[in-house]
């Protein structure tokens, strides 16, 4: 009995700490519900509409170049409206209503491309919708968390400490955000694209219309940023002693961008059933079985991240957490690499399989013996990944940079994110002997090779520096709080 009241205990401390309710958190998350629905529907998935919907498809190269080219574009946009909406006393809200806004012509020109139109005329439909979703996928990017975070630590005035309303914050929009995502794989993926633009553009109205009515309920005056030149040279300076640990974090973002081109394009030719009574439902872009891969590494992501940070707060000491907090993303490079061995081992017996049934190279529809379940692994890794570096890298920003920069941290991770996605069309380009029109005309199998090789090098790099500079320095906020208990000893002499 005893240990099930602990339980219930335990339970119920875990539910405070992260649930509270209220209004303005209800109609923040409307908006994160819809573009969970937007990115399990469509923009985690662009390549597969470059790939199959035009009557000229573009290759695979092309596709996988313009895909990165967007989502590193869409964090840059992101780092210049974070700067615009706390230095320039834009604010939050304003950066999210615009962007919206945005975000929605966005889809309805992406409609209207589908159309019955001229090749030209729906490529240049495409093209400017694209631009519209950069924008506004940019927009919750930059605002969406300090616009909820500031919720809970102005308007309710909370007496809680700032991981808690940060963790209050991040579990609002990940749930918002995995039941728009879970609609989308169970009831959107297996309409045409044109149904599917529509049926997102009518969700984002009508959950913008939901975010607009709750302008009332919402605290809109930002936390002011001191934006001085000199403030801002004093920064550059702290945040350029973080520069050569911040290059080995690059070869994450060269995986993720991976993870969002050629993981998806590896399911072709794999068989989609389990057993002979059972059938994944797919549709004739093969979007079904991905979405359900997608959503599984955002929850596995999403987890390991909260039990690390769980784990970690359970060490005895701050450097303790802090040297934690630093083998925690050097774990997660290795499974970055376990991710890339992965996949390059179902890339080999993928294209070994399809020579033995003599299937054409140009037939990506034609099934094989291996099963679609053999993509399982990569992106459990990548998973893994995410939710150990990428969200570690927040943690490793706040542990070298004093509190008075924090609010620097979105910028730093996003810079980190959209570096990558560029390099990554630089690789795309240099290996292009790899990457081939189609698939099944490529040697991803070697790309895959290459990426796992490089992510091992970054690690020992990363181990390197870890052991000469790292693991010795003391975080300046730290030295900041010594600074203070030096002059309140002072003054009290």
């Amino acid at each position: 009995m005893s240990a099930l009241t602990s339980c219930f205990s335990s339970l119920w401390n875990w539910a405070s700490y992260y649930i509270c309710v209220s209004k303005a958190a209800i109609l923040i998350s409307g908006l994160a519900f819809g573009h969970g629905l937007l990115d399990n529907s469509f923009t985690n998935f662009l390549i597969s509409y470059l790939k199959d919907r035009w009557e000229k498809p573009y290759s695979l190269r092309k596709a996988a170049a313009i895909v990165n080219a967007y989502e590193g574009a869409t964090m840059f946009v992101a780092i210049f409206l974070d700067y615009i909406a706390h230095n320039h006393h834009v604010g939050d809200f304003k950066v999210i209503f615009c962007t919206t806004s945005a975000l929605i012509m966005g889809l309805v020109v992406l409609w209207l491309s589908t159309w019955l139109l001229t090749p030209t005329m729906s490529s240049r439909l495409f093209y400017l919708a694209l631009v519209l979703l950069i924008l506004g996928i940019a927009g919750k990017l930059a605002a969406f968390k300090p616009f909820l975070y500031n919720q809970f630590s102005q308007k309710m005035k909370l007496d809680v400490d700032e991981k808690k309303i940060e963790a209050r914050g991040d579990f609002w929009l990940y749930i918002a955000a995995f039941t728009g995502a879970v609609i989308s794989t169970t009831l959107l993926s297996s309409l045409p694209w044109k149904e599917t633009f529509m049926i997102s553009a009518i969700v984002m109205v009508l959950v913008y219309a939901f975010f607009l009515y709750g302008k009332s309920y919402y605290e809109l005056e930002d936390p002011k940023r001191n934006s001085t030149l000199t403030s801002r040279l004093e920064q550059a300076t702290r945040l350029s002693k973080l520069l050569p640990v911040w290059t080995t974090f690059l070869v994450y973002s060269l995986v993720e961008a991976t993870g969002s081109t050629f993981f998806i394009e590896q399911s072709n030719n794999l068989n989609d059933r389990i057993g002979n009574d059972f059938r994944i439902p797919i549709n004739s872009f093969d979007r079904i079985p991905i979405n359900s891969f997608d959503l599984l590494q955002s929850v596995i992501s999403f987890v390991i991240s909260q039990l690390s940070d769980f784990l970690i707060q359970k060490l005895g000491n701050q450097d303790q957490q802090r040297r934690a907090r630093l083998i925690r993303i050097g774990l997660g490079m290795f499974i970055s690499f376990l991710s890339c061995i992965a996949a390059w081992h179902v890339e080999v017996c993928r294209l070994n399989l399809i020579k033995r049934a003599e299937i054409s190279v140009d037939d990506q529809n034609k099934s094989t013996s291996m099963s679609i379940l053999w993509l399982v692994p990569q992106f459990v890794f990548l998973g893994l990944t995410k939710g150990l570096v990428g969200e570690g890298l927040r943690h490793f920003f706040y542990d070298h940079v004093e509190v008075s920069m924090k609010q620097l941290e979105s910028s730093f991770n996003l810079s980190v994110r959209g570096v990558g996605r560029f390099l990554s069309v630089v690789f795309i380009l240099v290996f292009r002997q790899w990457i081939g029109d189609t698939i099944n005309t490529s040697h991803l199998d070697e790309y895959m090779r290459m990426l796992a090789l490089l992510n091992l090098w970054t690690l020992m790099v990363y181990i390197f520096l870890l052991n000469t500079y790292e693991w010795k320095i003391v975080p300046p906020q730290h030295m900041e709080e010594g600074r203070r208990a030096c002059l309140v000893v002072n003054e009290s002499a």
